[in-house]
Formats: C-alpha cells, structure tokens, sequence
C-alpha cells in the first residue's frame, strides 16, 4: 500500500479506536517476548484490516512506530522492555502525536501505566497484556 506522506490524516470517530482495542484484547498475545507478540499481532492486523498494516512504519527521521493503520492513520506501538519508564514511553508516544500522518495511538504493554485520554488532542489507549488476558 502506498502512503501519501502529505496528506493530512482526519479525525477517528470514537467507535474506531475502541473497536481497534477490542480486537486487540480479543486475542491473548505471547508474553514471552516482543518480537513474537509482534509477529502475532500482525497477523490479527492483517486478518482484519487487508492491506492497510505497514509494520516498521517510520513517521520521521527519528520515529518509527511499531504497526501504523492506514488509512486510519493508528499508531500502535509494543512495549515489552522492563527497562522503559512510564515516563519514556509517554514522550515517544507524544512524538508520535505530533505527526500529521497519525490520528490516534494505541500501545500494547506488559506494564502497568495509564495514559491520558489524549495526547496532543489525539486520541489515546491502552492494553495492558497481562490485564486484559486474566
């Protein structure tokens, strides 16, 4: 699939999102490590979006997203590293925010944080793996 880079990526309606996050939480993804949650949650992606999921997708010179939905413009990013502070996490999410190209952002953790329900006046969620798997 090609990407305009110049164009301008419109609002989500709400339901987007929330649908988006509801298929993600419908399957238990591997624990065990990033790369194979990744490759399985690709493949939930694909099944439901054909065509639309570019992996690696780079926003910028210096941002590269995890999974970028298009045309919808979602961001959705993994976060395994027990190293990486709440703190981290939330400025390379606002990065992200700051692009033209996205409309919304979604990052799939093992760790336990919340973020706003905006970030940079787009819409932000959540899915804690281990929560949303009990």
């Amino acid at each position: 699939m090609s990407l305009d880079r110049d164009e301008i990526i419109k609002p989500l309606a709400d339901n987007q999102m929330d649908n988006l996050v509801g298929l993600i939480q419908s399957v238990p993804l591997s624990l065990e490590n990033e790369k194979i949650m990744q490759r399985e949650l690709q493949s939930v992606l694909d099944s439901k979006f054909d065509g639309t999921v570019l992996s690696e997708f780079q926003l910028s010179k210096l941002d590269r997203v995890d999974f970028y939905l298009a045309p919808q413009g979602i961001a959705i990013e993994c976060k395994r590293d027990r190293d990486a502070s709440p703190r981290s996490i939330y400025r390379q999410l606002s990065r992200y925010a700051e692009s033209p190209l996205v409309a919304g952002i979604v990052l799939v953790t093992w760790k336990s944080m919340a973020l706003p329900e905006t970030i940079n006046k787009k819409p932000a969620r959540v899915i804690q793996c281990a929560r949303a798997w009990l």
